[in-house]
């Protein structure tokens, strides 16, 4: 090691390596430490000077830790798998990782802010049976928890720089398609996911950069604060190797440094770095700091990757002069985007141009322009390829990123990061939330550490906050919850004005961290968005029940239900939940006031528990009221009408609510369905409740065709429903003779309109079928609802034409995904092995053989609807259905079946029936029918 100064610019000391393939990247250490030894492949500070390490040194290094790996780990028939799990310095860290590679091994750096359990995942996935561990404690622990592994002591800094007398390795040449390197996944929404870098994929990274617009030999590349075993800080030694660049790090230090904002900027000045690179969390403290700015506008270019900086933050640094640039990448495909710019984008810093060695594809996102998302595909010409493989473009594999990105309205050429796909929150409403730029507004309010939103398949978002340090106290306190929900008011306030309507923050849906529970963050500093939503499940439950309860309360009752009361009362119900003190007109529009779903339902609950408390009208008049009636009448005038309307009509028909009546209103005498019997002839409709006289709703039994799915609907249910099963006299011939049948058994039970359908998974396609067949002959269907199925999916299982026995292939396929529905719900896959045994005819209960021979039969009637020549026609047909049309997706139901990619969200309704409404719900194919999405859903109206 030696003392230097190092300026920019084209290196002196450095022959960059040939990448025409005659060298593997085990050879190019070798070749670096004959042609440029004496070239600085790491650069520190430390007493009181720089000091540097050289490629002869390195290469040394990196034998002695290959020859540790000989010595620990024996050659079989396969190629090891290395794992490094060690709280060491970078350079150590780097150099054993290197060791491993070049001894013909594959190396396995791991993250040491996994739980126990992730590891032991991440060893089983990978068959890593090696594994170096440091030696202090909490590695140990971890160590001894991994049964079955060979531990190796984790070489110190000096072992390998200072007192090696190793001998040379001996020559390797990997296979290229060998794994050189596996690398993993921050694992944000599950357990991290291993994945493989081969030395052909390896040896890419030392031809992108030609591709960018700098020669960064001489640069010194601050590393300061990447950790090593991701791709970022493994990437910064590829670039030492393969273009000469010198990577700034802490000292070698044990324990080793811990990198902050101020530690990293000391790091960057004292080792006079000319790159910056690290992730957003370190730019977002510099903003604040009135020094940093002065510091990061003496590098030639400032990158940052990793997640998304807060658009604050990379403004305020950009108008210091900061020249900030992102680089924008995943461990799939490593850096898609142009990589090293010389200078921050004329259009911006959130700008960049995709790499010219990418071949990519954009899928535009429905209702957005210039919205994409994008698919990264091999590229022949150039040779890249990505690492991992999830689709196909014409036939090319490609990687789908799932990352949706903006393309600059003036410079098609530049795109900016938007989100990801997998992070938009889906709504029950089908509407859409990008949680990212109102969390970063959130999280601008200093006594705010992070923010995460929630409101999946739910009507409206909410968020739960991290508060920071010093700001932390016990959220059951429910005078220092309000406290500090005003304190953040009016940060929350600026988010919702830049938020969408529907993505507005209710303050009673704000939910604070307990210090027992905080937030758990990835490698990268991001974070662990599934596991946060997890953990706080209950209370975001909690929030949702309490706002279903919202009303407000101290506003005085009207005495004589006049018109004129009634409107004042609903006035001050108005005045009260926009929390104003401006005159509002009686015939303005409440929403464009400012009221959103929210606000609704508490001026909802406030008249119909006033209603209901002060015995004004009879129960059976409140369920009648519609769910949505203030959506329906919304102006303070419209509404007032509405409930005199109500209250007149019930006490003209004599329907005063009495206070007995309350007590005992759900005494009602409902029909004792049995579900164990085996179904008779005559039996086609099950009324499960017989309810006020609504019109009920018909919902059509699934593949197996009985009324047992529906089994709780008796109880969960407050309004009519009835159920549609195959009985021995159902003309099980064609679905056409079948739609025939129920329509004609329908009709004797509800002569006349309007009807309510919902087809239940297989029935999906008889639900459309009869629905337009009642259509046809004049009749009324006011709504119609696909349960976790849409009939696309039976498209996708369509065998080839040449196959000799498509309609048993299809049967089998679809007897197939019946079963693998059930096994995929943790609440009836018990069932499994019995259903396997009944289509067998080996066993299984009198129902289950039943079940499974109408399923059969039923698949027959479906596979000859399908195997139509005409099939297409039909399916554009169901978008001419007049009746409202909602599709409910399980989340862990139909959506898992194969299908495209463009389907899995809507199950393709949105491709063949455009308008329909799309609702997301928690749970299995079957579970989920007892959700209370679901079942407030399919009572919407009546309830």
């Amino acid at each position: 090691m030696s003392a230097t100064k190092t300026s920019p610019g084209p290196s002196s000391t450095f022959t960059r390596p040939p990448f025409d393939g005659s060298l593997t990247y085990p050879e190019i250490f070798d070749y670096n430490a004959q042609h440029s030894p004496d070239h600085p492949v790491f650069q520190f500070y430390d007493q009181d000077h720089i000091q540097q390490i050289t490629w002869r040194e390195v290469t040394k290094a990196i034998h002695a830790a290959g020859r540790v790996v000989l010595d620990h780990v024996v050659r079989t028939d396969s190629v090891p798998v290395v794992g490094v799990l060690a709280n060491a310095d970078s350079i150590t860290f780097l150099t054993v990782v290197s060791g491993i590679i070049r001894a013909g091994y594959t190396a396995f750096p791991i993250s040491t802010r996994n739980s126990p359990a992730a590891i032991t995942h991440l060893l089983a996935s990978t068959a890593c049976k090696h594994l170096f561990i440091s030696a202090d404690p909490a590695m140990q622990e971890i160590a001894r928890m991994q049964g079955g592994i060979n531990l190796i002591p984790m070489p110190t800094f000096e072992d390998l720089y200072l007192n090696n007398d190793s001998e040379p390795l001996p020559h390797v040449r990997p296979d290229w398609e060998q794994a050189a390197l596996i690398l993993h996944s921050s694992g944000s929404t599950r357990f991290p996911s291993p994945i493989a870098h081969t030395h052909r994929f390896y040896m890419m990274h030392g031809v992108w950069l030609s591709y960018g617009d700098m020669d960064v030999g001489g640069h010194v590349l601050s590393a300061h604060g990447l950790p090593m075993y991701h791709l970022m800080g493994y990437w910064t030694f590829m670039v030492a190797a393969s273009d000469g660049i010198t990577v700034a790090l802490f000292p070698p230090t044990l324990p080793p440094i811990v990198p902050t904002p101020e530690r990293v900027l000391e790091g960057i000045t004292t080792s006079k770095s000319t790159l910056v690179f690290c992730v957003p969390h370190f730019y977002e403290a510099w903003a604040q700091d009135p020094v940093a700015p002065q510091v990061l506008t003496k590098a030639t270019v400032a990158f940052f990757a990793g997640g998304p900086l807060a658009r604050s933050a990379g403004d305020i640094l950009v108008a210091k002069g900061v020249p900030l640039c992102i680089l924008f990448g995943s461990t799939e495909t490593t850096y898609s985007a142009k990589l090293l710019p010389k200078e921050t984008p004329a259009e911006g810093w959130e700008w960049f141009e995709w790499a010219r060695y990418i071949d990519y594809v954009l899928l535009p996102v429905e209702g957005e322009e210039d919205m994409f998302r994008v698919l990264i595909k091999e590229n022949p010409k150039t040779g890249y390829s990505p690492a991992v493989f999830n689709t196909t473009v014409d036939g090319v594999r490609a990687y789908d990123t799932k990352d949706i990105f903006i393309r600059h309205l003036t410079n098609p050429e530049m795109f900016k990061s938007y989100g990801r796909h997998d992070d938009q929150i889906i709504h029950s409403t089908g509407e859409k939330t990008n949680p990212a730029p109102i969390e970063q507004i959130i999280t601008t309010d200093k006594r705010i550490s992070a923010a995460v939103m929630f409101g999946r398949s739910r009507f409206q978002t909410g968020v739960l906050v991290y508060p920071a340090p010093g700001c932390e106290f016990d959220p059951a306190n429910e005078k220092d919850l309000a406290d500090f929900r005003a304190r953040i008011w009016d940060t929350v306030s600026r988010a919702n004005r830049e938020a969408p309507q529907h993505s507005r923050i209710f303050k009673e849906m704000i939910i604070v961290t307990h210090p027992s529970k905080p937030f758990t963050f990835t490698v990268k500093g991001t974070l662990r968005r599934g596991a946060i939503l997890e953990a706080y499940s209950k209370e975001i439950d909690g929030a949702y029940e309490a706002v279903d309860n919202i009303s407000p309360s101290n506003i005085p009752v009207p005495q004589k239900w006049s018109i004129d009361e009634i409107t004042e009362w609903i006035r001050r119900i108005v005045h009260t939940l926009l929390c104003t003190d401006v005159q509002i007109s009686d015939e303005q529009d409440l929403f464009a006031l400012g009221v959103d779903s929210l606000i609704a339902i508490a001026i909802r609950n406030t008249i119909v528990s006033t209603l209901r408390k002060n015995h004004v009208i009879s129960m059976d008049a409140i369920r009648s009221l519609p769910q949505n009636f203030v959506f329906n009448n919304p102006s303070t005038s419209v509404l007032s009408a509405f409930v005199h309307n109500a209250i007149v009509s019930s006490q003209a028909n004599g329907n005063t609510h009495t206070a007995e009546e309350e007590e005992h209103d759900d005494d009602e005498s409902e029909p004792v369905v049995s579900f164990t019997k085996l179904p008779e002839s005559g039996e086609t409709v099950v009324k499960l409740r017989k309810g006020k006289g609504e019109p009920p709703l018909i919902v059509f039994h699934g593949g197996a065709g009985l009324a047992f799915d529906f089994r709780s609907y008796p109880e969960k249910f407050r309004t009519a429903v009835w159920t549609v099963q195959v009985t021995p006299d159902a003309p099980m011939t064609s679905l056409e003779d079948l739609v025939a049948f129920y329509r004609r058994k329908i009709k004797e039970e509800q002569p006349t309109g309007p009807y309510r359908f919902a087809g239940y998974s297989a029935s999906c396609i008889l639900a459309f079928l009869i629905t337009q067949e009642f259509e046809r002959q004049g009749d009324t269907v006011s709504a119609l609802a696909m349960l976790d199925l849409f009939p696309s999916i039976f498209i996708h299982i369509i065998p080839t034409a040449e196959l000799p026995n498509r309609r048993e292939e299809f049967i089998a396929a679809m007897l197939k995904m019946m079963i693998d529905l059930t096994a995929w719900d943790k609440s009836r896959n018990s069932s499994v092995d019995g259903l396997r045994s009944a289509i067998n005819r080996t066993g299984g209960s009198p129902i289950q053989r039943l079940a499974m021979d109408i399923a059969q039969k039923l698949g027959g009637m479906i596979s000859d609807f399908c195997l139509r020549p005409d099939i297409e026609v039909w399916m554009r047909s169901m978008k001419d259905v007049k009746a409202p049309i909602t599709v409910y997706v399980a989340e862990e139901g139909a959506r898992l079946i194969p299908m495209p990619e463009e389907e899995q969200e809507d199950l393709g309704a949105s491709r063949w029936v455009p308008g329909a409404r799309v609702v997301r719900v928690p749970g299995g194919h079957m579970d989920f029918l007892e959700h209370d999405l679901v079942l407030a859903g399919l009572q919407e109206g009546y309830l």
